[in-house]
């Protein structure tokens, strides 16, 4: 049995303009990513008498949970981007355990962003976004993205 990679960490990038500017979204201890796509039941007097289906429209989502970092410019731009209900550009590159996945590029609007803030703690933060068109499977680059 392999031992987990030290240090091994997905990656989250973020982009509020064209795909320029990219930041690297910090204080991340969790990123999950859900893809599902309806099905369409085409079943006809000749599908002998069993269910036939079709994909219909996907739906995906992002959800992140972390610690605030001050002057962190990527969870800056996730605050900034939710107030005012933009839609973003989001890189997603899942890694752990030796494996590196393809990452995933998408448009999206966050729809969801609560902050917990104790008094004697550390803030949390826990987002989540709704990917707005496709979702495009890519190779990792190396460098990952400017800035």
């Amino acid at each position: 049995m392999a031992a987990a990679e030290t240090g091994a960490k997905s990656t989250l990038y973020i982009s509020g303009d064209d795909g320029t500017t990219w930041k690297k979204v910090g204080g991340i201890v969790k990123i999950g990513f859900n893809f599902d796509v309806s099905m369409i039941e085409t079943t006809d007097n000749d599908s002998e008498q069993a269910k036939e289906i079709i994909p219909g429209n996907s739906e995906a989502a992002i959800s992140c949970d972390g610690n605030y970092e001050e002057g962190d410019d990527g969870q800056d731009l996730v605050f900034t981007k939710a107030f005012v209900r933009e839609k973003v550009k989001i890189i997603y590159r899942p890694k752990g355990n030796g494996a590196t996945l393809r990452q995933l590029k998408f448009d999206a609007y966050f729809d969801k962003l609560p902050v917990e803030s104790p008094q004697n703690s550390k803030i949390d933060f826990n987002w989540s976004a709704m990917v707005t068109g496709k979702v495009l499977v890519e190779a990792q680059t190396s460098p990952p993205v400017p800035n």
